[in-house]
């Protein structure tokens, strides 16, 4: 069964919470919550007092009686970047790995401090083409909400976007013909287009409800009308905007209010002819309105006007019951239409220093893993080794009682002789056994003592007389810094550096160079007898 987590979008205007099962694009709402979000508090989709905001979602979800510790998080933000882009191929190994490899050359701008992520728009399996939406999201964004759940004392278990949120809810929807949704929020309206149910287009402008209750306040023409609130209450209540329209002749508010209209369905046109431009033969055939705007008395009329396409108003929560206190929020369901969709399949995104942190935490698992075994190893060549030279000792006692009964019969002596020669040997070999093993725990205590802190050991093989150990850091600088560091331990002979490979890697975008290191072992009486020699 999936899990519940509690999807927040986090707006300039508004917070929407709800209570939502994981990866199911049928829900039941049994908790949700849509508050105003406090002034000053979010700026561009990052939050700017986290201490004071964690206090109030907490507040607010306890009040809501929500007590569930996993949170999953959708971003919106002028900071993230999208673009859309054709790679060649198919296969999803292939993508993400061109994905990966190109993804400086699918912008125009420098994103190596972004976490880049990805869904197919589009395939063409004979030209072996994939068409994808891109998203580009700021990595100090993503950090800026893992810190709110933090001092939520909440879990992250997805970070998601709005874009993707919002396609991922209406794939689930019954669209079949060629449709337009515009999601149409207080500041801004995002425009997605799809094709049977595969996106073709997807833009978001700043074009938003908010215009039209700045036209009724700045107007003048409602006396009793003086907040935002009370503003957008009169246009959703009273068809004053439709009354706008019919008017002959209109009145300041009332052009002004045309005219914040017209900046929307302005844009909706570009994006119609822009997508007919690309794929000639292909028209739209069907416009569907949801969020604030549609609740706005003469708009989906006065748009279906401009563009001369049919308009209908999206039910956003077509398939989805409400129930128990939930049902509080239901007529303003519409609002939670990105938190329904950051469940079903979102990114997943995850800041850069969480990501280095658990490969660290897998490198020293695998070193320890390592050495456990390397000990154990010694461990049983000490073990059969003791048991030989108490074997020998044995031996000599019997042999020693022998000799003192049979006192005088030849041959005895040189048995006797034998046995002490092989008991010496194996106390040689005894102690040649201890002596590595503390030799390699020193190696391996200093080792941890001189490693900068960016370089990570990933593997090290021991014989008797040389060390090999595979290394990996973040630049060239410190792998010559580790070089010196290696070359002042008093256990090397020669130190010898191969195999340097610098990577971009995949994840985290960020650079590393991968080298091995052979190092000659020098024991006690050994030492400052061979000069040390890098090979590079």
């Amino acid at each position: 069964m999936a899990k519940s987590v509690v999807s927040i979008e986090i707006g300039a205007k508004q917070v929407h919470i709800a209570v939502l099962k994981l990866f199911r694009k049928k829900q039941r709402v049994r908790k949700a919550l849509i508050f105003d979000t406090p002034e000053n508090i979010v700026e561009d989709g990052y939050i700017m007092d986290s201490e004071a905001f964690a206090k109030v979602l907490r507040q607010e979800l306890k009040k809501a009686k929500i007590r569930n510790r996993k949170v999953a998080f959708t971003l919106a933000s002028n900071k993230i970047i999208t673009r859309e882009v054709t790679v060649n191929a198919i296969s999803h190994s292939k993508i993400e790995k061109m994905v990966s490899l190109g993804t400086q050359d699918y912008f125009p701008m420098d994103i190596s401090e972004h976490a880049v992520s990805y869904f197919v728009i589009g395939q063409d399996k004979e030209a072996k083409q994939s068409r994808l939406m891109l998203y580009a999201v700021p990595d100090d964004l993503i950090q800026n909400h893992y810190d709110l759940a933090k001092k939520m004392h909440k879990k992250v278990v997805s970070v998601d976007c709005v874009g993707n949120s919002l396609y991922q809810w209406m794939k689930r929807s019954s669209f079949e013909d060629v449709s337009l949704v515009i999601q149409m929020n207080m500041m801004n309206s995002t425009i997605t287009l799809l094709n049977n149910k595969i996106m073709g287009i997807q833009r978001t402008v700043n074009y938003g409800i908010d215009a039209f209750v700045e036209s009724v306040l700045d107007g003048g023409a409602f006396e009793n009308v003086a907040t935002e609130e009370e503003a957008l209450a009169l246009l959703q209540d009273r068809p004053v905007f439709a009354e706008a329209v019919a008017a002959e002749e209109k009145v300041q508010y009332q052009d002004d209010l045309i005219d914040a209209a017209r900046m929307i369905t302005s844009n909706v046109a570009r994006v119609i002819e822009y997508y007919s431009t690309k794929n000639p033969g292909i028209t739209v055939q069907q416009i569907y309105i949801t969020g604030v705007g549609a609740t706005i008395p003469g708009v989906a009329e006065f748009l279906a006007e401009q563009v001369q396409l049919p308009v209908e108003v999206y039910n956003v929560t077509e398939g989805v019951k409400f129930k128990g206190r939930a049902r509080l929020v239901e007529q303003d369901g519409y609002k939670l239409f990105a938190n329904f969709g950051a469940v079903v399949d979102p990114f997943g995104l995850r800041p850069f220093s969480l990501i280095l942190r658990e490969k660290l935490l897998a490198s020293v698992a695998g070193i320890a893993a390592l050495c456990v075994m390397v000990i154990a190893a010694f461990g049983f060549v000490i073990w059969v080794t003791h048991g030989e030279i108490k074997e020998e000792e044995k031996i000599r006692t019997q042999l020693s009682r022998v000799i003192a009964q049979l006192e005088g019969i030849e041959g005895l002596e040189a048995s006797s002789v034998a046995s002490e020669t092989a008991l010496l040997t194996a106390k040689e070999a005894d102690a040649m056994t201890v002596r590595e093993s503390e030799l390699l725990s020193k190696v391996i205590a200093d080792l941890e003592k001189v490693l900068p802190s960016r370089s990570i050991a990933y593997s090290l093989s021991f014989n008797e007389n040389n060390l090999m150990i595979n290394f990996a850091t973040v630049t060239k600088e410190e792998s010559a810094e580790l070089l010196l560091q290696l070359k002042a331990l008093p256990y090397f002979g020669t130190v010898q550096i191969a195999g340097i490979v610098e990577t971009v890697n995949t994840t985290t975008h960020l650079t590393e160079v991968a080298f091995t290191v052979n190092c000659s072992l020098m024991y006690p009486q050994e030492a400052g007898a061979t000069e040390t020699e890098v090979q590079q």
